[in-house]
């Protein structure tokens, strides 16, 4: 089943770890992804904000063109990664054991029209 993308945008207060991310795929767990669903979030107010003073190794018009446009193109960055990156598909799982895949059989390799040979286990 198809579900369409989804991509929302949060302003955050606090996040504990040592580098903010300013994308994340939540939940960031692939059997609940996989078996549930997930959503995709640009946190928005962690994007650094370019200037011309901070931007270094630039010509002086490209570089109007970076503080024009820094932010947007950013955001457009990340909403392309959580999206394509992340949330292009559901993980292929085969289990070890019984050989049970939670794909259909019958789903060919989009490339090349072949069997799909690979899978988590």
């Amino acid at each position: 089943m198809f579900l369409k993308p989804d991509f929302t945008s949060l302003d955050i207060v606090a996040f504990a770890c040592s580098g903010t991310p300013i994308g994340i795929n939540i939940p960031n767990y692939d059997d609940i992804r996989v078996n549930e669903g997930f959503k995709n979030v640009n946190l928005g107010n962690v994007y650094p904000r370019p200037t011309a003073e901070n931007i270094k190794f630039i010509s002086e018009q490209d570089k109007e063109l970076m503080v024009k446009y820094g932010n947007d193109s950013l955001t457009l960055i990340v909403a392309l990664h959580e999206l394509l990156g992340h949330g292009t598909g559901k993980l292929f799982i085969k289990n070890t054991e019984t050989g049970e895949i939670n794909y259909s059989a019958d789903l060919k390799h989009p490339l090349t029209g072949g069997e799909i040979t690979t899978a988590y286990t």
